[in-house]
């Protein structure tokens, strides 16, 4: 779904951004007849979330911590989603977790990377 901003005839003053869309967003922007003062940016595209962003963890997570529950759960295919949950609570990473917003859609994140052939392979 294609977003169609139009942003006409407004006075944007001391402010950082204007208008802020998400990386990657198939937005189609018609921005006209603006005043921008004392402004940093007029539109911006923000970055891309990081993978811990994207994950729902929080900041402060070591990535070495994530990347270590992946590689130990590719390296065990064949394990039952029980034993895959097992790896992810004996892991370092289980504190971080346990303060996520939505530690379920975590874990899911987190298996989806360790089944698919894509992801992170040269970081293991």
């Amino acid at each position: 779904m294609v977003l169609k901003l139009d942003v006409s005839g407004n006075t944007f003053r001391g402010g950082g951004t204007a208008l802020s869309v998400p990386h990657g967003s198939d937005a189609e922007i018609k921005f006209t007849n603006n005043n921008l003062i004392d402004c940093i940016n007029g539109i911006v595209e923000r970055d891309k979330p990081s993978l811990l962003a994207g994950l729902g963890l929080p900041q402060d997570t070591p990535v070495e911590d994530v990347l270590e529950v992946i590689k130990a759960l590719r390296s065990t295919p064949a394990a039952s989603e029980e034993e895959k949950l097992e790896v992810i609570k004996a892991s370092k990473l289980w504190t971080y977790l346990g303060r996520s917003a939505n530690a379920v859609a975590v874990i899911q994140g987190l298996l989806g990377i360790a089944a698919s052939a894509i992801g992170i392979p040269a970081a293991l």
